[in-house]
């Protein structure tokens, strides 16, 4: 049975071909390689050599070798470490005939690895006269040309058409492999025993993006393209087509986009049924590509076509449905959003008898990002929970969302209890427990906890009880929902106090929980230092026990358990001194306590750096510090330059000694300031003079943004680009401006005025550069 079907998967291919026997020496010669480079090795050099001998013996068995299973692994782990000339070797061999690797089971995943080191190795060297460079860029061209003149066989094969994906990208210069829509099973296989093939982004050549665009008219613009879509060989290569395009040239994108949803009999539809693309389970992974990076014009006239008037039935198909959560997702228009809502918000509770949560999660989503329709969507999942009438229901929302479960199933009430509601009291009842929280429960709650005025879901969220609050903490969905609680802009200090106060009692079992101890630890970031005392009183009970658990382990060292119990000055100095610095920095960087950007805040503090005096030196030692620092630097005055400097000149020997202190040192020139300080002074006043002087001819500010009118004051003043004959760009009108599925506004790639502007300055910076180095033009 296994020769039978080994025959057939040989016959799949036009390609294919019968493997080569290796002998049994050979394959235990690379048995011995993996063992060498598992050992590693005493030099860089004994590994260069060792590397350059096995590539040797590669050239001549590297096409039989890698199509076996045993050491077609070695060889992908070889050519991750290779460098450029061993990549040349194998290319030279592997080009004698492209056709074995290209069909091959294992050999393709050789090919494909060598494949994504390429980019690696054209933009290392960008010099036109190396060798090995331009030897790689033809050896892969001819790959190009052999897949080229065998596309109609490459595109269906299902090993060839992951080597053409992979080419597709590195001509493109884009890594676009996680981005392919496609099922979690085909997900899940890739990563089952595989290494990710990832490429490289570059910078490519002309000649790379006009092979790129041949291979898109090949594909593209196939008689059977109806066919190829709904097939899973073939819909990951167009979907990968179409994706690389659009981060090369998003125009022609959006017009092979148009020519798709033309295609006959895909797309066609009536009022009453879904066109044939959407309810096919391949198929419809091109429908959500195509959301993905349709312009907003484009989405508008596709939302027309295929979905106005039909949601309902998007909503409860078990394959559309996910079209529909796309389609949501991109929505970026309130109007657009206003009418699919107004659509969809009656029937919540028929898509939830479905299953089909995903797409009420999306309307959630939606309603925070766009900021409309937060009070009906609440209003509307209060009456499908059943739980918006009678008033004292309204109160209960919030397990109800979590377990996604209506009341009366979650108060185990029955029927002829059901008729009993209109009349008194509701009959006494056990009440239960919330132990499970479901995934897209959680989702919901979250989204909800985010909206402008979140005081039901908060509300109903404090009248759970501790041991609730504990189970949703230490849950590794619901600990989400108490990120979302405490992250929550809308959320008020009082709110998040009852919440620390509502799990009293409960703080050693959250901690000794893995998702419950980084719970705790987000929560300790967001409350003041009388609830920290409150939190870490209850845990030095337990010191003993917090001590012995892994998680509690590492809430013990970060909460300083330890200092607090013996020596509590020291706690509350340090907490106070690490409180002082966290609220520096964040108003430094412009955030807030959850991490959201300010207003203007990180203006002020760049206004007034003295603020930092005495933390310069803990700063500059820092990694993400010193980074700040130096954007500070950027920013100030010569004064406060020597004010920093002077402080960090103090204790240079300790900035040196450190490896991001380092960089400030040599930065900064603290070396010449406290030896040659007339030198370092003279060496500030000229980099600010260039600085000035390159802002205002590219037409930015010290920030970096664009002043207005800035660039014609740059071409008045001749004096500053001498030898500059150009003359003065005539007024034209503006380009066509398209709007990109991000929703900000481009220029058209090659439009007349661009290309204009970008030689101008091109030509201008040239010159200035010649002025401030010194360098006179060689005739």
């Amino acid at each position: 049975m296994g020769k039978s079907r080994r025959n057939k998967d040989e016959n799949d291919s036009n390609f294919s071909q019968k493997k080569e026997r290796v002998d049994e020496n050979t394959i235990n010669y690379y048995r011995r390689v993996t063992e060498t480079l598992n050992e590693g090795f005493s030099t860089d050099e004994d590994r260069e050599l060792f590397l350059d001998n096995v590539f040797n013996q590669l050239e001549e068995d590297g096409p039989k070798v890698c199509r076996l299973a045993s050491t077609s692994r070695v060889l992908e782990k070889l050519i991750q470490d290779a460098q450029d000339k061993n990549i040349l070797q194998l290319l030279k061999a592997f080009s004698q005939d492209w056709i074995v690797l290209l069909s091959d089971r294992f050999g393709s995943h050789v090919l494909q690895k060598l494949i994504c080191q390429i980019p690696r190795c054209l933009s290392k060297n960008s010099n036109e006269d190396d060798t090995e460079d331009e030897t790689i860029y033809t050896y892969f061209l001819n790959l190009c040309n052999f897949l080229k003149d065998n596309i109609c066989d490459a595109r269906t094969d299902m090993y060839a058409s992951h080597i053409l994906r992979v080419v597709l990208q590195v001509l493109g210069g884009v890594n676009v492999g996680e981005q392919v829509v496609r099922s979690r099973l085909s997900r899940n296989q890739d990563k089952d025993g595989q290494d990710e093939i990832n490429v490289d982004d570059f910078s490519p050549s002309d000649k790379f993006k006009k092979v790129l665009l041949k291979f898109t008219k090949l594909i593209l613009s196939s008689d059977t393209l109806n066919m190829e879509i709904c097939n899973p060989t073939n819909n990951p290569l167009i979907q990968t087509v179409l994706l690389v395009l659009h981060r090369v040239n998003d125009h022609k994108c959006q017009k092979y986009l148009k020519k798709l949803i033309c295609i006959p009999g895909l797309f066609d539809s009536n009022t009453e049924s879904l066109p044939v693309i959407t309810k096919d389970e391949v198929g419809s992974f091109m429908v959500e590509q195509i959301l993905n990076l349709g312009s907003e014009e484009f989405y508008t006239e596709l939302y027309k076509k295929l979905f106005k008037g039909k949601l309902l039935l998007y909503a409860v198909h078990p394959v559309s449905n996910f079209i529909l959560q796309r389609l949501i997702t991109n929505v970026k228009e309130k109007e657009h959003f206003e009418e699919i809502f107004g659509e969809l918000c009656g029937y919540l509770e028929d898509m939830l008898a479905v299953n089909h949560l995903g797409v009420v999660t999306r309307l959630a989503e939606a309603c925070h990002r766009l900021g409309c329709n937060q009070e009906k969507l609440l209003r509307s999942l209060k009456a499908a929970f059943h739980c918006l009438e009678p008033v004292e229901r309204e109160t209960k929302v919030a397990p109800l969302l979590l377990s996604l479960t209506t009341y009366e199933i979650y108060y185990d009430m029955a029927d002829s209890e059901e008729k009993k509601e209109k009349t008194d009291k509701e009959p006494a009842k056990k009440i239960p427990v919330l132990t499970d929280i479901n995934y897209h429960g959680s989702m919901l709650v979250q989204h909800l906890l985010k909206f402008g005025n979140p005081k039901q879901m908060v509300t109903s969220l404090l009248e759970l009880k501790p041991v609730e609050l504990k189970n949703l903490s230490c849950n590794p969905c619901g600990s989400h929902v108490v990120d979302a609680f405490f992250q929550s802009k809308t959320i008020g200090e009082k709110s998040r106090e009852a919440f620390v106060f509502r799990i009293k009692g409960q703080y050693i079992d959250i901690a000794c929980n893995k998702n419950g101890s980084r719970t705790l630890e987000m929560i300790w970031k967001h409350v003041n230092t009388s609830q920290k005392i409150a939190i870490a009183t209850e845990l030095g009970k337990q010191e003993h026990k917090l001590r012995g658990d892994r998680f509690g382990l590492f809430v013990h060292k970060n909460f300083g358990i330890f200092q607090f119990v013996h020596r509590r000055k020291d706690w509350e100095e340090s907490q106070s001194a690490s409180l002082k610095k966290r609220k520096l920095f964040e108003e430094i960087l412009g955030v807030d306590s959850s991490g959201n950007k300010k207003k203007k805040s990180s203006s002020k503090a760049v206004d007034n750096p003295l603020k930092l005096e005495g933390q310069y030196i803990d700063i500059a030692c820092n990694k993400n510090g010193s980074r700040t620092l130096e954007m500070i630097w950027k920013h100030v005055n010569t004064s406060q330059k020597i004010a920093i400097a002077t402080e960090l000149g103090k204790q240079e020997h300790k900035l040196r000694g450190d490896r991001f202190g380092l960089f400030v040192h040599k930065n900064f020139g603290i070396f010449q300031f406290v030896h040659r300080r007339k030198d370092w002074e003279e060496s500030q006043s000229a980099s600010l003079k260039k600085r000035k002087l390159f802002e205002e001819i590219l037409g930015v500010d010290s920030s970096g943004n664009k002043k207005k009118k800035s660039s014609s004051k740059a071409v008045d003043n001749p004096l500053k680009l001498e030898d500059s004959d150009d003359e003065e760009e005539p007024k034209t009108k503006k380009p066509v401006l398209y709007k990109r599925k991000l929703g900000y506004e481009q220029t058209i790639p090659g439009s007349k005025k661009q290309s204009n502007e970008y030689q101008l300055k091109d030509k201008k910076m040239k010159h200035l550069l010649d002025e401030v180095t010194g360098k006179k033009k060689k005739k």
